[in-house]
């Protein structure tokens, strides 16, 4: 089994060391047991990554673009740089994303039944987690994206206690968080469009929307299984008005570009939120 890891850093290099510390011992442990090659790309976008603390291990490449990609093209760029398609599966790993211990032997045996077949994006329950305190929050970050009757795409749960008993089923919702994707490459390789894997249109925000969308109308399920669940900082500033305009702007530019591409009815109401966005709010 060849596994790729493409993790895009942007100013959370001290978020991708803890990050790293969860997954590395996880490689060298498969690597060992089994005839499993797994490699792993940091694309730094703004440099800031020690070069020291990152290449002294042998499955793991850091490459810098002369200038910021943004998540979605960084991505892609990693891919490129990897030749991705020599890989049985690609997992896009923030590196806000804290890897309980046994996380990559669960998603070993998970990706190999042949029952999962068709699935094209394996992932888990993503739980808050506080990097300040250095420890989870107790509430739920994710589980997975659904659409409201309005057409607003959201995080379920997101911000919600943990609750045991949904913690525990199997779901598959519309949309996977970008967070944490494990993605078939034989499916990537027929969802990818003349944009790319991820649109780079998007730059970021709602571009694994975009993404999960494709794999769904190629016919292949997007699945979430306890058995991969993570814990994730989140970045994302919960009052809006504390999240700067060029944040919020991409984000409902993002929304449009999506309801268009996608052919949807939200599409006019995304509109008038982008307008709203650009010319109205502060």
């Amino acid at each position: 089994m060849k596994i790729l890891f493409v993790i895009v850093n942007y100013n959370s290099e001290k978020l991708l060391y803890q990050n790293l510390n969860s997954l590395l011992p996880q490689v060298e442990d498969v690597c060992e047991k089994n005839d499993n090659i797994i490699n792993i790309i940091i694309v730094d976008n703004d440099g800031k990554v020690d070069a020291c603390v990152v290449e002294k291990y042998k499955s793991i490449k850091l490459v810098t673009p002369k200038n910021n990609l943004g998540f979605c093209e960084g991505n892609n760029y990693g891919l490129e740089v990897m030749e991705w398609k020599n890989y049985d599966f690609v997992v896009f790993l923030n590196p806000d994303i804290i890897l309980p211990k046994d996380w990559l032997n669960n998603s070993l045996k998970l990706i190999e039944k042949d029952s999962h077949c068709d699935i094209g994006i394996f992932s888990g329950y993503l739980l808050g987690y506080d990097f300040k305190e250095n420890k989870p929050t107790g509430m739920f970050d994710s589980c997975g994206i659904y659409r409201t009757w309005t057409g607003k795409w959201y995080d379920k749960r997101q911000g919600k206690p943990i609750n045991n008993k949904a913690i525990s089923q199997e779901v598959e919702p519309p949309g996977i968080c970008g967070a944490l994707m494990i993605c078939r490459v034989s499916a990537l390789i027929n969802v990818e469009d003349m944009h790319g894997i991820f649109d780079k249109r998007f730059f970021a925000y709602k571009e694994d929307i975009d993404l999960s969308i494709r794999f769904r109308k190629k016919q292949y399920r997007l699945r979430i299984f306890p058995e991969l669940n993570a814990y994730h900082g989140r970045g994302w500033n919960k009052n809006r008005v504390d999240v700067p305009k060029k944040l919020r702007l991409i984000s409902a530019r993002n929304e449009f570009l999506l309801n268009i591409k996608n052919v949807s009815i939200y599409s006019a109401v995304s509109a008038l939120k982008w307008t709203y966005v650009r010319f109205l709010e502060k």
